[in-house]
């Protein structure tokens, strides 16, 4: 079985916090203005992706982090940049 993309991860990861099923988040769904996210919702997601993939996330990248897509990126330079 292929590994999951980051991508499809931090999709899953939205998914479960917003108590959405998987299929109805996509790479360019909103946090906020799509599903919802209170600034709770938005710091508990945080800390999911800090833990699932080993990365710190700075308090002023938050506000940037809006969509599944742009939070893929942000992992992908945090990933690169540490190792």
């Amino acid at each position: 079985m292929p590994e999951r993309s980051t991508l499809q991860r931090i999709i899953e990861i939205v998914a479960k916090q917003a108590d959405a099923p998987v299929g109805e988040v996509t790479p360019d769904t909103h946090l906020i203005n799509d599903l919802g996210f209170d600034s709770l919702d938005v710091m508990e997601t945080v800390m999911e992706l800090e833990d699932q993939f080993g990365i710190g996330v700075e308090e002023d990248d938050i506000p940037s982090l809006n969509t599944p897509k742009l939070i893929s990126e942000y992992v992908a330079t945090r990933t690169v940049s540490s190792s």
